[in-house]
């Protein structure tokens, strides 16, 4: 596969070379491959979600079921998170994604 070429590559510049600060890792990355040299992007603080951000939901559960017989945790098969906070759920591979059946609620800053 493509990644596996790219992890090779740098795992060899790695090879015999002394990693003192994260920014040493992006002149390894770029010096990885003489042609065409491989693309890397710098990320800072802001590329991260804050959490603590009062526009932030949180659920109080990620049990998509409310009652005894309805689906539990263990019964979920995948969980996609989307930016907007909403959270879908699979209970089989097989079928459509559909929202997590929970009510939201806004985080208490105060």
């Amino acid at each position: 596969m493509e990644y596996d070429s790219v992890h090779s590559a740098i795992k060899r510049k790695l090879k015999n070379r002394e990693i003192h600060l994260p920014s040493d890792y992006v002149s390894v990355t770029k010096e990885a491959r003489i042609k065409e040299q491989y693309e890397v992007v710098e990320v800072d603080y802001s590329f991260f979600k804050n959490y603590a951000d009062s526009s932030t939901f949180l659920y109080k559960s990620i049990r998509p079921g409310y009652k005894a017989g309805d689906p539990v945790v263990t019964d979920l098969r995948a969980m996609k998170y989307k930016p907007n906070g909403d959270i879908l759920i699979k209970l089989n591979f097989d079928e459509d994604w559909m929202a997590l059946p929970q009510r939201r609620y806004k985080i208490d800053t105060t």
